[in-house]
């Protein structure tokens, strides 16, 4: 009788494996296919520098399975980044990279729906289409013809961020190490609306500043916000990472957490992603 209940347990793990697995397929290509059409209908925009801001972003029925199964606050860990530390030594940002260790961290149909979504986004035909829409600066720092660009090598990381009230990041631009940087907003209605990532330039006395800045005279201001994308429900932007991708976060206020996804295009496939 041990035995049999052994050989029944057995098989129904297996069966629900597979079945998991089988639905992750098929979210990855349902996003997938999404992606690509709506990557393929967006407007890109190419000053301060290449980027775009996409709204529709998952599948209306994916999205709304993303907003039930976020990972749990004790999966996360907090990002030690200096802007982001409180004065006790606790972060105002959590993040949970999607890598496959982490996956299995998941249980049942919320890891099914996550090894989905991030391979999904991850898919090469995903890449290439939004390589295409930011065609223009990746085809200036690669120094390739623009027909070329979609077959730019480069690999995708992605994660789960929530942040906190108290998050801040300063107009930065990003470690020359990554290509491509896309956050999707996942919020559950418009009331974060003016939380978004804003774009900045930066002009003459702005880089003089900052100059002196790293000389530790002066602060790191000079900076004209452009744009602010907003924050709001099922929507993302992208950019390329360069000498002018000037972006940042003025510090949020908020009673609810801040929450989103972030993929990142690294040009080293063992690139450490928040790990």
């Amino acid at each position: 009788m041990d035995t049999a209940n052994e050989i029944i347990t057995e098989k129904s793990g297996s069966v629900s494996t597979q079945a998991n697995a089988t639905s992750a397929a098929q979210i990855a290509e349902h996003v997938r296919d999404h992606l690509v059409a709506r990557l393929k209908a967006v407007e890109p925009q190419d000053q301060p520098f290449s980027h775009l801001y996409l709204e529709n972003f998952f599948p209306d029925d994916i999205y709304q399975r993303i907003l039930q199964s976020a990972p749990s606050a004790d999966l996360c860990k907090g990002l030690n980044h200096k802007e982001a530390m409180r004065s006790d030594g606790t972060s105002t940002r959590q993040v949970f990279p999607f890598n496959d260790k982490n996956l299995t961290r998941l249980e049942g149909d919320t890891q099914a729906l996550w090894q989905g979504v991030t391979e999904g986004m991850q898919a090469d035909e995903v890449k290439q289409a939004l390589f295409e829409c930011l065609g223009t600066d990746l085809a200036r720092r690669f120094k390739v013809p623009g027909q070329q660009v979609p077959a730019i090598e480069a690999y995708p990381k992605t994660g789960y961020f929530c942040d906190h009230s108290g998050y801040q990041i300063s107009p930065h631009r990003d470690v020359a190490r990554k290509i491509v940087t896309m956050q999707v907003y996942l919020p559950r209605d418009n009331s974060q609306e003016t939380m978004g990532t804003s774009l900045y330039e930066r002009g003459f006395v702005g880089r003089l500043r900052y100059e002196f800045r790293k000389l530790g005279l002066g602060s790191k201001d000079g900076f004209k916000e452009v744009r602010r994308f907003p924050f709001v429900p099922n929507s993302a932007y992208a950019f390329v990472v360069g000498k002018h991708s000037w972006h940042g976060r003025p510090q949020i206020e908020c009673a609810n957490e801040r929450r989103s996804l972030m993929q990142i295009y690294y040009q080293n496939p063992s690139e450490p992603f928040y790990d």
